[in-house]
Order: C-alpha cells, then sequence, then structure tokens
C-alpha cells in the first residue's frame, strides 16, 4: 500500500528503531483514560436528565469537550511513556498537536448525542460506539502525525485492529452502563463507575495497538520544520488543561446532581405536606398510620387516633373571607403540634378536619388527658385585626387494638367519633362505647378535683414510718387524697391533677397544709420527728421553689429541720444545673430531702446528689419475696446507704418477711400496711401519745 504512511517498502527508508514504554507512563495513561470514561458517563446522565433541549446542548458541548481532553491528554501522556533510541528530545508540531483535539471533541459530541438516550440499544449502540471509536482513532493518529518523524510508518492490519478494538470495547461500555440502568440493581451514579472505566480501556486499547502498528524508520537527518513543542512543555500544557477540564467536568456534575437531588426532596415533601399548614398530608399520614400498626403487632404498646374538625369553621370563613379560614387553620396546626409530644403526628387531611396519631398511647385516660390539653390549647382566641375569632374542635378517638387492627378501621371509627362528639356538643368522645362510660368517670372525677382546688378543700392522711429496730414511729409522710371519691388512688389523684395543670398547685396546698399541721402538733407537744412531702415534677422545676417553700415555713413558724422533702428519681434524669441548685439551697435551709425511688438510679450517680436520706420503692420490696436479684439490690443500696452515711428507708412493707430481710439488709425505718395505714392526723397524735399504740383502733378510720 502506497499512500499515506503505508509504504513501508519506501527504500528511502532506513533501519527500524525499536522503542520502549515506561511503565509508570503507561499506568499513568491508562489511568487518565477510565477518569474520562467515567466523566463522560456522568456527564450522559446529566444529558439524560435534562429536559430541555437548550440544557441538552450545554451538557453534550461540555460532556464532547471534557472527554476530547481526557482522550488528548491520555494519548500525549502514552506518548510520552514512549521512548526511542536517539530521539530522546523529540517534540510535536504545535498546530497539529491542537488540531488533533477537533477530532475528539466532534466524535464525542456526536456520540453523545446517541448515546445519551435512556435506552440505548441497537442502531443506536453500534452508531455510538462506532462515532466514539472514530474520534478516538483520528484523535489519535492526528496526534502521531504532530511528531518529529518522517519515517513513521503503519502495519495496515493493526491500523485496523486498534480502530476496530476501541469499537469493540465501546460496544462493551455502553452496554454495561444500559444493562445496569435498566436492572436498576444499584445508584444511578455507580453505573458511571463500572461502565467509565471500560470506556477507557477502548481509548488506552486503540493506543497501544496503534502504537504496536508504528514503525519508525531512520530518514536522512529526521529534521523537520515549523513551530515545535518540546515534550516537557507540551506534557505540562497539555496535562494541567486536560486535568483541569475533567475536574471541572465532575465538578459541574456533581453540582448538578445535588442540585437535582435537593429538587427531588423538594418535590417529595410537596407531595407529602400539605402547603397551608406545613403539616404532613393525608399521604403521610397513611403510611405513618401503617408502619404504627406493623410495628405494634410486634410490641404491643399501642396508640391512639384522633380526629379533629374545627367547629364553626364554614361560617368564620364565609364572613371574614379566605384569609380568616387560612389563619384559623394555620393557628390550630401550630397549637396542636405545641400539645403533641415528639414521637406523635399531626397531619392535614383536607378542609378544616386533622389527625393526630399518638403513638404508645393505648389506655383511655392518657387518651382523654391528651384530648384536654389539645381543648385547652385551643381557649385562647385567634386575634385577626381587632377581630377575635373563636378556636374550637370535636375530636374522635380510637385506640388500637381496642378500636380495630386495620387503618381504615381505625380512621372510621375515630370519624364517627368526633361527629358524635360535635352532635352531642362534647369536646371528645371515644369509639367505643365502654371507653365513653370511662371516660364519663373520669370527667366527673376531674370536676370533683378541680373544685376541691377551686376552695382548697383537699385531705392529707399521714402513714406513719417506723424504727425497723425498735418498732417505734420515727416520722411521717404526708399523703393527699381526693376528698369526694375514695376510690381514686393517689397516683391517679396526683396523675388527674397533672392533666389538668394543677399540679402546682395542689402541692402548694399540700405544702401549706402539712406546715400547718405539723406546727398544731408542736404546739401540742406532739413530737411527731419529721413529716415528708412529696414534690411534684413542676413544683421541684419552679426556679422559686426553694424561696417559697421558706416563706411557707416561716408564715407557721415550723422549724425546717421537721420537714422532710421527697423527690422523685425521675425529676433528676436530665441532671439540670437549676435543679441541683435548689436541692442546695433547700439543704441549706434546713429541710432534709429524701430521694425517693433510688434503685431506679445509677448508684455512681446517687453520691453526686445532695440527699440526705435514700428511699426503696414498693416494687423492689414486693418482688423481694420472690427475685433474688431484688434481694442483691436492696442489700447494694443499703451497703451504699451505710459508706456515705446516708439514712435508708423503704416503703410498701407488707409482711414479717419483709420486714426481717429489710433489717438484716440494714435498713434503718421502713413504712407499709404492716405497720400502720394512712389515716388522719387526730388518730397519728392519739397513736403518738399512747404508750400502747396497738390499742388504738387506727385500722377502722
Amino acid at each position: 500500500m502506497n499512500f499515506w504512511r503505508f509504504d513501508t517498502d519506501n527504500p528511502t527508508l532506513g533501519a527500524m528503531i525499536e522503542g520502549q514504554n515506561d511503565p509508570l507512563l503507561v499506568t499513568l495513561s491508562i489511568v487518565i483514560a477510565c477518569f474520562a470514561g467515567v466523566t463522560v458517563l456522568a456527564l450522559a446522565d446529566r444529558i439524560t436528565a435534562a429536559r430541555e433541549a437548550a440544557t441538552r446542548a450545554w451538557w453534550i458541548t461540555g460532556g464532547a469537550v471534557a472527554m476530547a481532553c481526557g482522550m488528548w491528554s491520555m494519548h500525549f501522556t502514552g506518548m510520552l511513556a514512549f521512548e526511542l533510541p536517539g530521539h530522546d528530545h523529540g517534540g510535536y508540531d504545535a498546530g497539529l498537536t491542537l488540531l488533533s483535539l477537533f477530532p475528539a471533541v466532534i466524535g464525542s459530541m456526536v456520540a453523545l448525542h446517541f448515546i445519551a438516550d435512556a435506552s440505548t440499544r441497537g442502531w443506536r449502540l453500534q452508531l455510538g460506539s462506532l462515532l466514539l471509536a472514530s474520534g478516538i482513532g483520528a484523535m489519535h493518529y492526528t496526534g502521531m502525525e504532530a511528531m518529529r518523524m518522517p519515517g513513521l510508518r503503519y502495519d495496515f492490519g493493526l491500523f485496523v485492529l486498534s480502530i476496530a478494538i476501541a469499537h469493540v470495547l465501546a460496544i462493551a461500555a455502553l452496554s454495561i452502563r444500559a444493562r445496569l440502568r435498566a436492572m436498576r440493581i444499584m445508584p444511578e451514579n455507580a453505573v458511571s463507575y463500572f461502565a467509565g472505566p471500560v470506556v477507557g480501556l477502548s481509548i488506552a486499547g486503540m493506543h497501544y495497538t496503534a502504537m504496536a502498528a508504528a514503525q519508525f524508520h531512520h530518514v536522512g537527518d529526521g529534521t523537520s520544520h515549523g513551530t515545535f513543542l518540546s515534550d516537557g512543555s507540551m506534557a505540562a500544557s497539555i496535562g494541567m488543561f486536560a486535568g483541569v477540564i475533567l475536574l471541572l467536568s465532575l465538578l459541574a456534575t456533581w453540582i448538578d446532581r445535588q442540585v437535582g437531588f435537593q429538587r427531588l426532596l423538594q418535590l417529595e415533601r410537596m407531595a407529602h405536606t400539605d402547603a397551608l399548614t406545613g403539616l404532613p398530608n393525608r399521604v403521610m399520614l397513611d403510611n405513618q398510620l401503617e408502619t404504627a400498626l406493623h410495628q405494634n403487632r410486634c410490641n404491643d404498646h399501642g396508640f391512639a387516633l384522633f380526629y379533629f374538625d374545627l367547629n364553626k369553621f364554614k361560617p368564620i370563613n364565609d364572613t371574614y373571607g379566605h384569609a380568616a379560614g387560612d389563619l384559623i387553620l394555620r393557628e390550630f396546626a401550630t397549637r396542636l403540634q405545641n400539645c403533641l409530644r415528639q414521637n406523635d403526628l399531626a397531619a392535614r387531611v383536607g378542609g378544616d378536619e386533622f389527625v393526630a396519631l399518638c403513638r404508645d398511647m393505648r389506655d383511655p385516660e392518657s387518651a382523654a388527658r391528651m384530648a384536654e390539653r389539645i381543648l385547652k390549647a385551643l381557649e385562647k382566641p385567634v386575634k385577626l385585626n381587632r377581630i377575635e375569632l373563636p378556636l374550637s374542635v370535636s375530636i374522635g378517638i380510637s385506640l388500637y387494638p381496642a378500636d380495630g387492627d386495620s387503618a381504615k378501621g381505625l380512621k372510621d371509627k375515630a370519624d364517627d367519633a368526633m361527629y358524635r362528639a360535635k352532635t352531642g356538643g362534647l369536646g371528645y368522645c371515644f369509639a367505643g362505647n365502654h371507653l365513653n362510660r370511662s371516660l364519663e368517670d373520669y370527667q366527673r372525677t376531674s370536676k370533683a378535683i378541680m373544685e376541691a382546688m377551686e376552695a382548697s378543700d383537699i385531705q392529707v392522711l399521714y402513714q406513719p414510718e417506723v424504727d425497723l429496730a425498735t418498732g417505734n414511729i420515727r416520722s411521717l409522710e404526708a399523703l393527699v387524697r381526693c376528698p369526694s371519691n375514695n376510690s381514686v388512688t393517689a397516683s391517679e389523684f396526683i396523675s388527674l391533677t397533672d392533666s389538668n395543670g394543677l399540679s402546682t398547685q395542689l402541692s402548694s396546698l399540700v405544702l401549706q397544709a402539712v406546715c400547718r399541721q405539723a406546727r398544731a402538733w408542736l404546739d401540742d407537744n406532739i413530737d411527731f420527728g419529721k413529716v415528708a412531702v412529696n414534690v411534684s415534677p413542676a413544683q421541684f422545676s419552679h426556679p422559686e421553689f426553694a424561696r417559697q417553700t421558706k416563706s411557707i415555713l416561716q408564715q407557721f413558724s415550723l422549724p425546717a429541720e421537721r420537714l422532710e422533702l421527697e423527690v422523685s428519681h425521675k425529676d433528676l434524669q436530665n441532671n439540670k444545673a437549676d435543679q441541683l441548685l435548689q436541692l442546695v439551697q433547700l439543704r441549706d435551709l434546713g429541710v432534709s430531702l429524701t430521694l425517693d425511688r433510688v434503685e431506679d438510679l445509677s448508684l455512681e450517680r446517687i453520691s453526686e446528689l445532695p440527699f440526705q436520706r435514700l428511699k426503696i420503692g414498693r416494687e423492689l420490696i414486693a418482688q423481694s419475696a420472690t427475685a433474688l436479684n431484688a434481694v442483691a439490690k436492696i442489700r447494694a443500696i443499703a451497703a451504699l446507704a451505710n459508706a456515705l452515711n446516708l439514712d435508708l428507708s423503704c416503703s410498701g412493707i407488707e409482711t414479717e418477711a419483709q420486714k426481717d430481710l429489710l433489717l438484716d439488709a440494714g435498713c434503718h425505718s421502713a413504712q407499709g400496711y404492716y405497720f400502720y395505714i394512712p389515716t388522719s392526723a387526730d388518730i397519728i397524735a392519739s397513736l403518738i401519745n399512747s404508750d400502747q399504740s396497738t390499742e388504738v383502733d387506727w385500722k377502722a378510720s
């Protein structure tokens, strides 16, 4: 073949020169090629995602330039790796070197146009890979022409093979990309990391096959004319330029992907969020409800579903306009969210209807307290300019699993209960009739407690605490009771006052009543020792509690050492600095401090707190009859109390065996039905004054 550089039999050609490759630079060139392949496929993904023609055109142009720069950089890095004896200071024609970039750009641009289709198949795949291979080949052989080597010739068979290798590997890369995208077994961006290196291998494979086809001969002095680039300057220029282009392309791809990801997140939020209130919509509620059903079939914690309908919303909307209606909806959404707990979900399901999913709530009392908290939060009207708009709702409540085990069933029952509440003029109504009967009892009790609190009419009973060694009464504990319903336990009574926001007021009334009674006992020369009062969480968290306690003591002229305050372990879990300051102030005041239910607090934590006495709860005492670990825990607490020089007491003693166990463990005092039941102040006085307290008919009280 006597055309271009295939005339290997030309008599002007001298002896062949055998070259060799630098392994390090060869490796670097292959890495550059793979990097270019990943970049171009990542850019192809952005082209696929683009919807506007102008955007696609920009991505295709940028992708073609990046791909061409990658090929260009790989080619000349590979050429730098090739060394010819006697040609150590070769160079390249500047014009042809620059010109070699353009076929790569054109080939890459046309190829990207075809391969950017999301489902590249058939002739598009073949044509795209052929154009890519042609661009690689044209760039390579144009770059070879830039060398100052008049004796350069090619083996025609290897020349054709180099183009074929580029074509075949390009088909393989694009087929892998198409198959992985169709299978959806990995993220979209990960596909480029698998198929991109194959594109790089097609570039490198073509280059090194073409280099194998190249034959270098001595021809005269080998001198050529023109503007030349030395190996060093060519390497630095091309490497820097191509590297910057590739990095900028990857950066642009990453930024665009992140922007697209944020756009998808925004669309997803819009699909699951109510635009007016910002609450989740019906779709999100249904998803969360199904999740709650699945979780509770496993853990059996239960949950409550609240269905809300705004009262008189249509008249307000019609009278004052949509702006007023929107304000009412937004304000209700805000107040509802403020009432719910962190793991609860509030949603707007349409119009003026809302739903709340309250997890870990299966008993009607807890649901009723939540409903009352919400109703109380709506008492304040909504202000619209100078107008005050009423805000009220009717609430229907269904409970899982009592009222059903399907999302539709629970929603339908809560909806029916809401309409019954609206029709009957009730604030809220339960789905089950038996729960509504419980609700009536609950509401009657709550009403009686509120009336008693308003009239400062509370009943305080006292339970003696005895010395385990002697059996003598050494102190008392004050226990509050519901004056109108003796069937309500102390814990229920405290819970009801807390749900009605009266716990602080109740605690203050109890403290005053106890200090008044203690002063009366002292005036009658009755030595009761100390009297203990339980402190509510709200009272203990009040920043002025220590000062208020001091004021009450001064009001009744009661010595501080006669008062004992019991603080539950639950109030100390957060380890707040202001609570610790309260304890220190009360201790400095002279008041005795007792840590109740000490077994629920870590033993290491106890030594850090300023308590003078520890108290073991009735639950651990009850477990001691059957559980060896409970006995071991009691002994450990007793040993710790003795080591810290703290007094130790126990509550809930009901048997002689329990008394003997505590005495043997080193406990100092105890209270419980085994010794005395809670009784009135008058009988307590008789018990203390009597030398034979068992003859007093205290049980009859």
